[in-house]
């Protein structure tokens, strides 16, 4: 119900695409030379939904809000998925290189769909039910280390090829050798998020 309500009663079309084949095709919003998509595999679940923040180019998230701010960012897709009764939402933004403000492009969108939520679960009917939430940065260049003198700090190292659910600490995940970037080779969800 959640899905249904999201897609059929509260967010614009231009927003909301369906997974009819299994695979999730994520576009990048910036003008990215290397990546400028990434495939997702949603193949096992019983229903999943694409949301674009960014359904129109350069469109502020909310004509509402003063510009510039962060709280105008948003990220490149989010993943809403039911399987076996869970929900769980995975917010995504594709960087080429390394860029800092993903993070506050994640953090941003995670605000705004609780929002979303609320709304739906306040007007659209959508079932007061807990959603799990999972954050990753998707990158075809070096995630960063941070080295301090003669020790690296284990804070510093990006938590790679595991899930992450804290907004501020995004999954940063390294596509190499073509993955996740054509639809014969998508990333598989299970890297993405932690069913239980």
């Amino acid at each position: 119900m959640l899905i249904e309500a999201l897609r059929d009663g509260l967010l614009i079309e231009d927003c909301c695409k369906c997974h009819g084949s299994g695979i999730i095709e994520i576009p990048n919003s910036e003008n990215e030379k290397d990546l400028k998509k990434v495939w997702v595999d949603c193949s096992g679940v019983d229903d999943a939904l694409f949301i674009s923040l960014e359904a129109k180019k350069k469109a502020l998230l909310s004509p509402l809000f003063r510009k510039p701010g962060d709280h105008l960012k948003a990220c490149d897709g989010i993943i809403v998925v039911a399987k076996g009764g869970e929900y769980h939402v995975l917010f995504c933004e594709l960087k080429t290189t390394w860029d800092a403000k993903a993070i506050r492009q994640v953090r941003n969108s995670h605000l705004f769909f609780n929002y979303a939520r609320s709304l739906a679960i306040e007007w659209h009917g959508a079932p007061v039910t807990e959603v799990t939430p999972w954050f990753a940065i998707l990158t075809t260049g070096h995630v960063p280390v941070v080295k301090y003198k003669t020790r690296i700090s284990s804070d510093a190292i990006p938590a790679s090829q595991r899930p992450s659910q804290i907004p501020t600490q995004p999954q940063k995940l390294w596509l190499k050798n073509g993955r996740g970037q054509t639809p014969k080779n998508p990333l598989p969800l299970k890297d993405l998020i932690c069913f239980s």
